[in-house]
């Protein structure tokens, strides 16, 4: 099995995103954009996609000024896999033809599994979707059907076996935990039987109900602590430790690989990497600027039949807002933040309250630090929202 380099320090480079936004049904357990009902505008939102990622490049210079290669393009929704593998053909070639893409970029696809057959799976190998990321969820049937899901388990083993078949050598499972029903032994049992096929990335979820996304918080400022529960914990450590058995490392919260197979996408995500994203409720990051295209499928459609980029919320962050997100990103990571950004970014007398909470929270057993940076110990992972406003508060001038 051939493997990427693992990740180090270098800038990541410019990523892409692409949101797809349809949807047969909209799942409650789901927090992203989607629209149902909406097949007949495949064609014209493919067409809208071109003229955004034209305007876009032409305008966001300041995204990667040391280098303008694409370094990892991801598609996700959505159903990025419900207009066909016609459509997704189409977009890899738009977004890559145009502009230029660096020789090694990891290009990644988000697939339901009801939508994978040993057509659509050679079609976009064949294309230079190199990375596929599977939303199989649970092989439990029952489980499945709690949560809307349209697939089964069966389904989901057939769809692994397509894409391998068609040459996918780079698959990742994405697994929920805490569904309705579901005891320590099913949890263990789908875990058991997504590490029989052998994937590179393991995505280990807990079920939530629409709550914000991470990237969302950071647009907003609104940071919160996860809520605590034995139905979750329990699932988690049990995950974290069949993982770690089976070679794989948590190198961030929820995500886990095999070495040298951590998605670049994340890790451009999690380490403040530029990020250029497309399609109605796409998140971008440029400089200072944080912005999510318009949650809206018919304006964002309008906008761009108008040649006009469709409105957008947007955030300045001054220096401050950027070290918030330096820690709360930071310690999402295995390796966790680092003191220079954070040294550039804040006065003396500010670090200084945060290295005291930093050396609490060392002390009662939550953080290990270094002369680098700090990072979680493993039996804190769980509760990393919760540290984090820890220090956010402290650099905020809250109470210590």
């Amino acid at each position: 099995m051939s493997r990427r380099q693992p990740e180090i320090d270098a800038p990541l480079g410019l990523s892409l995103y692409v949101h797809v936004p349809f949807c047969r049904q909209r799942c409650p357990f789901c927090a992203s954009y989607g629209v149902a009902g909406a097949e007949g505008q495949f064609d014209a939102f493919l067409r809208a996609l071109q003229r955004e990622w034209s305007l876009a490049a032409a305008e966001e210079t300041e995204c990667a000024p040391e280098s303008r290669a694409i370094a990892s393009i991801y598609v996700g929704g959505g159903t990025p896999s419900m207009p066909g593998h016609a459509f997704l053909q189409d977009l890899l070639g738009m977004l890559t033809n145009a502009y230029p893409v660096r020789e090694d970029c990891e290009i990644t696809v988000q697939l339901n599994p009801e939508d994978v057959d040993r057509e659509l799976a050679r079609a976009l190998v064949a294309a230079g979707f190199g990375r596929v990321s599977l939303g199989v969820q649970s092989f439990d049937d029952q489980a499945l059907r709690a949560i809307g899901r349209g697939h089964s388990g069966q389904d989901a083993t057939a769809a692994i076996e397509s894409l391998r078949e068609a040459g996918c050598e780079n698959l990742s499972l994405d697994l929920m935990f805490g569904l309705p029903g579901q005891s320590l032994g099913a949890w263990e049992e789908t875990l058991a039987r997504a590490l029989l096929c052998g994937p590179q990335h393991l995505g280990v979820h807990p079920l939530t109900r629409a709550e914000a996304t991470t990237l969302d918080r950071l647009l907003t400022g609104s940071f919160s602590a996860t809520p605590l529960s034995e139905e979750t914990w329990h699932p988690y450590q049990r995950a974290a430790a069949l993982l770690s058995e089976h070679g794989y490392t948590l190198y961030e919260i929820t995500n886990a690989a095999l070495p040298g197979y951590e998605c670049r996408h994340l890790l451009g995500v999690w380490s403040r990497a530029p990020l250029l994203g497309l399609g109605p409720a796409a998140h971008s990051l440029c400089g200072n600027r944080r912005w999510r295209t318009v949650c809206d499928l018919d304006l964002y459609l309008r906008s761009l039949r108008a040649q006009q980029r469709p409105p957008r919320d947007s955030v300045r962050l001054d220096a401050l807002d950027q070290a918030r997100e330096e820690i709360y990103l930071g310690l999402r990571r295995a390796r966790g933040f680092t003191w220079a950004p954070l040294e550039a970014r804040l006065p003396q007398a500010t670090l200084e309250r945060m290295r005291r909470k930093v050396r609490f929270l060392a002390a009662q057993g939550y953080l290990e630090l270094d002369e680098q940076g700090a990072r979680l110990q493993p039996q804190a992972r769980y509760v990393c929202d919760s540290v984090a406003l820890e220090l956010i508060n402290a650099v905020s001038g809250g109470a210590e």
